[in-house]
């Protein structure tokens, strides 16, 4: 399965630090520009990335973000998970080992709607037929699953849905 990888990491980081912005409502205009400058990428990938924040206000979960009771952009958090926790299971199925780990990750958006979260996981991988979402949106199941029952663990609060946001070309 291609994953678009050859976008490379600078690509995903762009997407993800404009977001976050259009997210909290601020001009992104000449911080795009910046970005493409910064991470050498050629200002003709300029038009894609305004087709990106085309695609997420046009999301099912736009509107919500504008009622909802709190918004969070790319939280990061590191977690100790031990055996007896419920999410070692994503991390290590195996009944061999015993031993903690240390988890550190970011979440993209969360926010609260009606005293209960959601979470949404931006993906900048291109997939290249339509067919390879359904390849990809498992491939990142575990992770999504992994991050909705943290945040339920360190939060204690509810988290009501998880969803992938797939950014193409």
């Amino acid at each position: 399965m291609d994953r678009g990888e050859h976008e490379g990491k600078d690509w995903g980081t762009i997407i993800h630090q404009v977001f976050e912005k259009v997210v909290k409502g601020e001009k992104v205009t000449n911080y795009i520009q910046s970005l493409i400058h910064q991470y050498d990428i050629s200002l003709e990938r300029e038009k894609e990335v305004r087709q990106a924040i085309e695609a997420l206000t046009r999301s099912d979960f736009w509107l919500e973000l504008h009622s909802a009771e709190r918004v969070l952009t790319e939280v990061p958090f590191t977690l100790k998970v031990t055996k007896d926790s419920p999410l070692y299971q994503w991390i290590d199925s195996s009944e061999k080992l015993d031993h903690p780990y240390i988890v550190k990750g970011i979440i993209d958006l969360l926010y609260k709607i009606d005293e209960a979260w959601k979470i949404v996981d931006y993906k900048t991988d291109n997939s290249v037929e339509p067919e390879q979402f359904t390849t990809l949106a498992e491939f990142y199941h575990d992770q999504i699953s992994f991050f909705k029952q943290a945040w339920e663990e360190m939060m204690g609060e509810k988290v009501v849905n998880k969803k992938l946001f797939f950014v193409i070309k």
